[in-house]
C-alpha cells in the first residue's frame, strides 16, 4: 500500500510532481513530470515525499534513490534537477543474505523535511538518514548519517529549524536529534509507547511532536528530545480482516500540525482526524473514569527443538523452530520474517531458512486489539567448515617404494572385508 508523506507547506506543490490521468476541466494545479530514469519505461521515478521551506525551494524524494529539487518550483519540468545521492552499503540489506541474486539495497527514499534553505533531512526504507546543509548542491551535498535506529523502515521525518529533527522507525520508536548535522552519534532513540511502524510525524515546535502508526495510534510528546513523555492513544481499534493474510484496516499514514492548536491526521478508508488541543491528556473512556490505560501485551520468544542462534547444515536450508507466549492476556500473535510483512502465526513456529543471517519478530495482540512490542531473535545458518586438505606425503627422489594408507578415508566398497582385517594398518608395496 502506497504511503505519501507531505507537509502543510508543501501541499500546494505535491500535485505538480505526481503523475495523473489528466483532465480536461480547468484546475488550479499544474502538472509537470520528471524525465524517466535510464533503462526504465516512459514514466519518471515514483515520488513519496516533498518539502518546501520557502517559495524558492522545494525538495522531493522517492524510489530508485531519487532526489529532485527546484529553486523555481512553479516553473516547468526543466527547472527540476534530479540527483542520486551516493547510496551507502550497510546493515539494511533489501534481501536475505544467501539467497540467489541477493543484490545491494535499492535506495528508496521515503520522506524529506526541510527546516530552511540550509537544512534538509531525508530518510530511507533501509533506515538510513541523509542530511544536507546545501540541498541544491547536487548529490555530493547529501551526507549519510548512518542508521541511528538500526536497519528498519523510516517513513516520516520532521525538522523544526535547527533545533529538532524527529523520525519514526519500524519498531514504534522515535529518533530525535538537536544537532542533525552531527552524524549518527547525534541521534537518539526513544520508546514512544507504540510497537508498530511509525508512518508519519510532525513537530510544530521544538517541544511538541505528534506521530502516527499503522495500528491506528496517535503518539504525542511535550519533550521529544528528552526521550520521555511520549503518550499514545488508539483512535481506530484493531479488527481482524475477513481475508486471510490481509493487513488490518486501521492504519494512519500521515500527520501535520500547523501549530500547537491544530493537528490533522489521515489514514486508511478515508479517515481524517483533527484536534485543537492535541497535546492534552486524553479523557478516559465514558463509564470507566479512573481506569488504567490498557497495557500492550509482552511476548516471550525462544529457540526450540534443538535449533539455535548459530545453526549449521550441509543442505541448502534448515528448519527454523521457535516457541513463544505472552505472560499477559492476548488474542493472538503476528510474526515477521526478515523484511517480510507481519502475518498471523501461532506457537510452535517452524519454517525453512536458507544460508545467511535472519531475523524473526513476534508480537502479541491484546484483547483490545493493541499490538505489543516485538520480541526479536536473530540467527545465522551456515555451511559446515570443511577440514583442511592434507597434502600428499613426499617420498625420497628415485625411491622404489611408495606409501599407501588403508583406512576409513580410502574407498573399500570393492575390497574383501576379510582381507582388510588380515592386512596390517600400513601396507608397503613394491612398484
Amino acid at each position: 500500500m502506497k504511503r505519501i508523506v507531505i507537509s502543510c507547506s508543501a501541499i500546494a506543490l505535491i500535485a505538480t510532481l505526481a503523475a495523473s490521468a489528466g483532465s480536461a476541466a480547468a484546475s488550479n494545479w499544474t502538472e509537470r513530470q520528471l524525465p524517466p530514469m535510464p533503462g526504465s519505461a516512459s514514466w519518471g521515478p515514483p515520488l513519496s515525499g516533498v518539502s518546501c521551506p520557502t517559495d524558492s525551494l522545494c525538495v522531493a524524494v522517492g524510489g530508485l534513490d531519487t532526489l529532485a529539487f527546484s529553486q523555481t518550483p512553479t516553473a516547468g519540468a526543466a527547472k527540476w534537477h534530479v540527483v542520486n545521492p551516493p547510496y551507502p552499503i550497510g546493515p539494511g540489506k533489501t534481501c536475505v543474505e544467501g539467497k540467489p541474486r541477493c543484490c545491494e539495497p535499492g535506495g528508496r527514499l521515503n520522506a524529506v523535511s526541510c527546516a530552511s534553505r540550509n537544512l534538509c533531512v531525508a530518510v530511507s526504507y533501509e533506515g538510513f538518514v541523509y542530511v544536507a546543509t546545501d540541498p541544491t548542491g547536487g548529490a555530493a551535498a547529501w551526507r549519510d548519517a548512518g542508521t541511528p535506529g538500526g536497519p528498519g523502515d523510516l517513513e516520516g521525518v520532521a525538522c523544526v529549524s535547527t533545533l529538532l529533527c524527529a523520525a519514526g522507525n519500524l519498531t514504534g520508536n522515535v529518533l530525535t536529534s538537536t544537532d542533525p548535522t552531527g552524524g549518527t552519534a547525534s541521534w537518539s532513540e526513544a520508546k514512544a509507547g507504540g510497537s508498530v511502524q511509525i508512518t508519519g510525524i510532525s513537530c510544530p515546535t521544538a517541544d511538541r511532536c505528534v506521530a502516527v502508526d499503522n495500528n491506528g495510534d496517535v503518539l504525542t510528546s511535550t519533550d521529544p528530545a528528552g526521550g520521555a513523555g511520549w503518550t499514545f492513544e488508539n483512535l481506530v481499534p484493531f479488527r481482524p480482516t475477513e481475508a486471510e493474510g490481509q493487513p488490518p484496516r486501521n492504519a494512519l499514514f500521515s500527520a501535520s500540525c500547523a501549530s500547537i492548536s491544530l493537528c490533522a491526521l489521515v489514514g486508511i478508508d478515508g479517515r481524517i482526524f483533527t484536534a485543537t488541543d492535541p497535546f492534552s491528556a486524553p479523557d478516559p473512556p465514558s463509564g470507566n473514569r479512573g481506569s488504567k490505560v490498557p497495557l500492550r501485551p509482552r511476548t516471550i520468544l525462544v529457540f526450540a527443538e534443538h535449533f539455535w542462534r548459530n545453526s549449521v547444515t550441509r543442505h541448502r536450508r534448515i528448519r527454523a523452530r521457535f516457541r513463544f507466549y505472552s505472560p499477559t492476556k492476548a488474542r493472538g500473535f503476528e510474526c515477521k520474517r526478515n523484511r517480510g510483512p507481519y502475518r498471523r502465526c501461532h506457537s510452535p513456529l517452524r519454517y525453512w531458512a536458507t544460508h545467511g543471517r535472519h531475523v524473526l519478530r513476534v508480537r502479541a495482540i491484546g484483547p483490545s486489539g493493541l499490538r505489543g512490542p516485538a520480541s526479536i531473535k536473530r540467527f545465522r545458518v551456515s555451511r559446515p567448515i570443511q577440514p583442511p586438505h592434507s597434502p600428499p606425503i613426499a617420498t625420497a627422489s628415485g625411491s622404489a617404494w611408495s606409501l599407501r594408507w588403508i583406512g576409513a578415508s580410502q574407498p573399500t566398497s570393492r575390497a574383501d572385508p576379510r582381507r582388510l582385517r588380515a592386512e596390517p594398518r600400513r601396507d608397503w608395496a613394491r612398484r
